[in-house]
């Protein structure tokens, strides 16, 4: 194998990674699907000496990683179900067999790995995955996560274990030849209503798949497959163009198993080739199907949700979403289907019959924004008691105002001026912002170490715009007696929008090319999440992916919140304000503007 260019970073940004403190989490790539993330893995793999370990968590996960190995492969061997390959170097195996004690007792009997690669590391973190890879972790095994998607739908937090450590994203893989921009057409099934489904991660099943049986959706699927239809480039639909199914090798995504066999019937009835691939598939059969699809023999295969990973199929250049997903990563794994180069393949079309496309979007950030799940009380919802005014949980968690919680406000203080007085308290406990100063509210002045202090008492913050400077901080001399510190020198303009707790996201530089930028709230140094600037429209994307997943992330309390149209700055998605930052403490809002 001759790795290319961003295969050979991305295993430098491992090895630095293993070589450096990480405070007990393990370097994640994120790799758009479709850009080898199993090659690069095995490449940044190749100079281990000692015993490594792959798992994922589906079988053809597991054989397509095998299959892939270039060297050392009669040292090599599967561990799953019957296979038993344990006293191999190499081994891949499966979470769920390596989750039975004797298979893992006898693993270990020849020796603990250096190095445990994990396949599809957004389900890493699930309880039955952990058990393997905590007595891993705990024998001294470095780790190696692999992802396209770092997203979980339930509130499991990924950045307890993993840090990403390098990106590869669906623009800057289309930008440099790696994959094809695939065109969506949206055209949605008349009389269907998502929002009349249950579910709360997702859309309940079996109920999706009635109610869209009875809005005839394959009879709809059927119909738009054999028109001509505008389509538009993805992802930021900045072209269209008139595109077909006719002639196409099509995978048809579905909610259930009878509307995937429905749906193939009525296809072979007006010409397609079609077949269903589902979780009943025996292996052999499934193989066929697959070699078949590949020579052409058939052009369509209807599955519900059986081809969203570990498969890799190039000659796939129609892509037909014939369901609703709240979930952002199995979205992306469906379109990522056809958006791999192939000879002979001129484009790639999405049908996407129920607005996912408009729900969702191709770009990630390459950023991990951690749960909210309690770790002491039954079904992680954590159980607030009132402690000096604050809300605390045993767990550890705690919010600064009770009485904004028990008001539905998140627990947050919410600073009011009163118009009488001037004085600035909490409308909810009535708590003065600051008791030193006259007007009850702090009135801060850059101090060294990157943070603000109070002039009338000892409340100190960051200040987080000062690690974005060049050159030595000018501040007016002497402060002025207001909430303002001028900041000069910016090497370029700089937006801002605050995600409370999450921290703050930065744009920095112009209208046409900008560099996102996030800085956690406990973290020193903002993270760039791009290798520079890119175009703007793309940094905005990124910036409203880790937008969308710190609303994900925010605590049940204080989704609600959020929901209700009054979450503060958070709900402003895109509203970056330009040479300003804001930023929410529990001692209030302070602004620095240039």
């Amino acid at each position: 194998m001759i790795p290319r260019d961003y295969q050979i970073r991305a295993a430098e940004a491992c090895a630095a990674a293993w070589s450096s403190p990480s405070g007990g989490r393990h370097p994640l790539l994120v790799m758009a699907t479709g850009t080898g993330k199993t090659k690069t893995a095995l490449f940044a793999a190749q100079g281990t000496r000692g015993r490594v370990l792959w798992l994922a968590h589906r079988k053809e996960l597991v054989h397509q990683a095998r299959n892939s190995l270039w060297y050392d492969r009669a040292q090599s061997g599967v561990v799953m179900a019957n296979e038993n390959g344990c006293d191999k170097r190499i081994v891949f195996g499966s979470f769920r067999t390596l989750s039975q004690p004797k298979r893992m007792e006898e693993y270990l009997k020849h020796g603990v790995p250096d190095l445990v690669v994990v396949d599809e590391a957004h389900h890493s973190v699930a309880a039955e995955n952990m058990k393997v890879l905590q007595p891993l972790i705990a024998a001294g095994a470095r780790l190696l996560g692999l992802t396209a998607t770092p997203d979980r739908d339930d509130d499991l937090s990924l950045e307890d274990l993993w840090v990403p450590v390098f990106s590869f994203g669906f623009v800057e893989a289309i930008e440099s030849g790696f994959l094809m921009a695939p065109y969506v057409a949206v055209e949605r099934i008349p009389g269907f209503d998502e929002t009349q489904v249950g579910g709360r991660r997702d859309y309940n099943v079996d109920e999706l798949g009635e109610k869209l049986l009875a809005a005839h959706v394959v009879e709809h699927t059927v119909g738009i497959m054999g028109r001509t239809l505008t389509a538009h480039r993805m992802p930021r639909k900045d072209d269209s163009t008139q595109m077909s199914a006719d002639g196409r090798h099509a995978l048809v995504f579905t909610a259930t198993v009878e509307q995937a066999q429905l749906t193939a019937k009525a296809l072979c009835d007006v010409g397609w080739r079609a077949k269903v691939v589902c979780h009943k598939t025996p292996k052999r059969e499934r193989d066929d199907i697959l070699v078949a699809f590949q020579k052409g023999h058939i052009n369509a295969v209807c599955n519900p949700a059986a081809y969203t990973e570990g498969v890799d199929l190039p000659e796939c250049d129609l892509v037909v979403v014939a369901r609703p997903t709240k979930s952002r990563t199995l979205y992306v794994q469906m379109i990522g289907r056809g958006a791999r180069i192939n000879a002979g393949k001129r484009d790639t079309m999405v049908i996407d019959l129920a607005g996912a496309s408009e729900m969702h979007s191709l770009i990630s950030a390459p950023a991990l924004i951690g749960g909210s799940r309690c770790k002491t009380f039954p079904g992680g919802v954590h159980q607030f008691v009132e402690v000096d005014g604050k809300a605390k949980c045993e767990c550890g968690a705690r919010l600064p105002c009770y009485a904004s919680l028990e008001a539905g406000a998140g627990g947050l203080h919410t600073w009011v001026d009163d118009s009488t007085t001037g004085r600035r308290t909490c409308k909810h406990c009535s708590k003065p912002q600051c008791k030193d100063s006259p007007s009850w509210k702090h009135e801060y002045t850059p101090i060294a170490g990157h943070r603000r202090q109070c002039m009338w008492c000892d409340v100190i913050v960051p200040n987080p715009l000062a690690s974005l400077q060049s050159g030595e901080r000018q501040v007016v001399e002497p402060p002025e007696p207001a909430a303002w510190a001028l900041l000069h020198t910016l090497r370029d303009p700089v937006e801002a929008i605050n995600l409370d707790e999450h921290g703050i996201i930065y744009l920095v530089g112009g209208q046409k090319r900008a560099t996102p930028v996030w800085l956690p709230r406990r973290a020193k140094n903002p993270r760039p999440l791009t290798d520079g600037p890119v175009e703007r429209w793309h940094a905005e994307e990124i910036c409203a992916d880790l937008i969308r997943k710190a609303r994900k992330a925010w605590d049940p309390w204080k989704r609600e919140v959020l929901a209700g149209g009054s979450g503060g700055d958070i709900n402003r998605a895109m509203d970056f304000r330009r040479y300003a930052a804001v930023r929410a403490a529990e001692t209030g809002v302070s602004e620095w503007r240039r």
